[in-house]
């Protein structure tokens, strides 16, 4: 939760804390903060610590405080809130589950509810000159009425993600404080164990490790910890896909999302050697190659099916290179609210011109400039491309990744820039094996896990597909202390959908043929 402090410290406590230096600025302090995130997690926590950080006195509020099935009360209600608050200035009010009290009914509202909204659309926006700052919670951004999203009171929103280990460690900790534990208890391994738990739910899981050892007489111990790991599981089951990586975290998978040099990238030897040989090597010896009339390398293209590595192939060259990565992507335009695709292409492209010797990443290029044309944003930005491309010095290295080279605009693709072009195809068995190896903890694997046997199992998954699949055994194995074995591995791959299934043909393999029992490298 070190992220969360530093984010409340920075856009919240400190403006709160700092009132005239902001204002002297022409800044302000923070009019309200709107928290979203799973339930239980910790949004009234985090509400009710601010007030305690910041001084201020504390009103927490409840849909059920305010509600009413008599027309005009909850309006009543929301100002007799507000009232108090000025009262008490200066005032932290927190409205809980805002959604349940000014909720997105696309228009459909009853009397009283439109008088309840209305009133509280009318605090929000009357405690500009007060010392009062409101703080609401919701689950979901969406759920929220869009009158009051755009009211202007919530300009922070801030996510409060489930617990990361270290936090649920603390929880641990905290609950158990005045509990007598074990000395032999290790609360670290129950951290572990938790991954993907919300805050109430390890908060449930310290009552119920309790209530084990007054049964049995006795301080809390290892095993009735572990009891309560196995009678407790998450209640936020439906959002743990949204917090992958933070839970990879956890049970120490490596992540490829940032560039890692190609040492760090398991099982893509035989693609990293590639580009060594027919990227690096003429960046490193231009000479050398001219003197044979052989134009030096300005870029590659990497082409194959998704999620087979090509993009973290593409990051993982600047690493290695030791080069700043410039990156212009669909994901870029899209995140940042991109009105102009073409202009901030020529932009972008001057960052990375301005920072040479640099490395310049056009990633989903058959969607930035496809063959097919598109509308005619995407036609203009295929033009700046063709356009730009050519003019860039050696000191800026392109590299484009795409589903593949007949899909990319055929003027982009003879811009002088792609001259190399080196297929990553699915990974295969001997790449899936590795990946699964990386992605996992030390030592969680079985010893005398049957690798044919997990390259069968994973036969067409992509990268993400593996790395889903060590994220779910994983996750069990440390719950439940247990090594992987070959039967389990198989049986949880059944449950993943193979995403490369049938992609160009039947697949091979690729173990060595000392691992296959037949030699061959062919799955038998």
């Amino acid at each position: 939760m070190d992220e969360l402090t530093e984010t409340l410290r920075d856009r919240v406590i400190d403006p709160l804390t700092r009132r005239d230096v902001y204002d002297h600025y022409g800044i302000g302090a923070v009019n309200g903060v709107l928290f979203h995130g799973p339930p239980g997690c910790g949004k009234t926590f985090v509400a009710s610590a601010v007030a305690a950080e910041t001084d201020y006195n504390y009103i927490e509020v409840t849909p059920a405080d305010i509600t009413s099935k008599y027309i005009g009360e909850a309006a009543d209600n929301v100002a007799a809130v507000f009232e108090a608050a000025r009262e008490n200035e200066p005032c932290l009010v927190f409205i809980d589950e805002i959604d349940a009290i000014a909720g997105d009914r696309s228009g459909r509202m009853a009397t009283s509810e439109q008088q309840m909204v209305n009133q509280l659309l009318t605090e929000l926006e009357s405690q500009d000159d007060s010392e009062i700052v409101v703080f609401a919670a919701t689950n979901y951004l969406d759920d929220v009425d869009d009158a009051i999203l755009r009211s202007g009171r919530f300009d922070e929103r801030v996510e409060v993600p489930p617990p990361d280990r270290q936090a649920r460690l603390e929880i641990l900790r905290l609950e158990l404080a005045d509990t007598p534990v074990a000395d032999n208890a290790t609360l670290a391994a129950i951290a572990d164990a938790t991954a993907g738990y919300a805050s109430s739910d390890v908060t449930v899981l310290t009552d119920v490790a309790t209530r084990h050892a007054i049964a049995d007489e006795s301080s809390v111990r290892q095993s009735h910890l572990r009891r309560a790991v196995d009678e407790i599981d998450t209640s936020i089951p439906g959002w743990l896909d949204r917090y992958d990586d933070r839970f990879d975290e956890d049970i120490g998978r490596s992540s490829t999302e940032e560039p890692v040099p190609f040492d760090a990238l398991p099982g893509m030897g035989d693609l990293t050697a590639a580009v060594e040989r027919r990227v690096f090597d003429p960046l490193s010896n231009p000479d050398g190659y001219e003197r044979y009339g052989i134009t030096p390398v300005d870029g590659v293209l990497l082409y194959g099916p998704p999620d087979a590595g090509k993009t973290t192939l593409a990051r993982s060259i600047g690493a290695e290179l030791d080069r700043p990565l410039v990156e212009i992507s669909p994901d870029r335009f899209r995140r940042e609210g991109v009105d102009d695709p073409a202009d901030r292409t020529a932009e972008i492209i001057e960052d990375a011109r301005s920072i040479a010797p640099s490395v310049l990443v056009l990633d989903d290029l058959d969607e930035l400039a496809p063959a097919s044309g598109g509308s005619r944003a995407i036609r203009r930005v295929a033009t700046r491309l063709a356009t730009l491309l050519p003019t860039l010095e050696d000191d800026v290295l392109v590299v484009g990744t795409a589903r593949g080279v007949e899909r990319v605009n055929v003027d982009v693709l003879h811009a002088g820039t792609f001259d190399e072009r080196i297929e990553v195809p699915p990974p295969d068995g001997r790449t899936r094996a590795a990946i699964l190896d990386d992605a996992l903890p030390d030592g969680i694997l079985a010893e005398d896990i049957d690798l044919n046997a997990v390259a069968d199992a994973t036969a067409g998954f992509s990268i993400r597909d593996v790395r889903h699949l060590a994220g779910r055994i994983g996750r069990e194995a440390v719950r439940r202390e247990e090594r992987i074995t070959t039967d389990r591995l198989v049986t949880e791959a059944d449950a993943v959908e193979a995403t490369l299934d049938g992609w160009n043909g039947p697949e091979l393999d690729g173990l060595p043929p000392e691992v296959v029992p037949d030699g061959t490298g062919r799955r038998p």
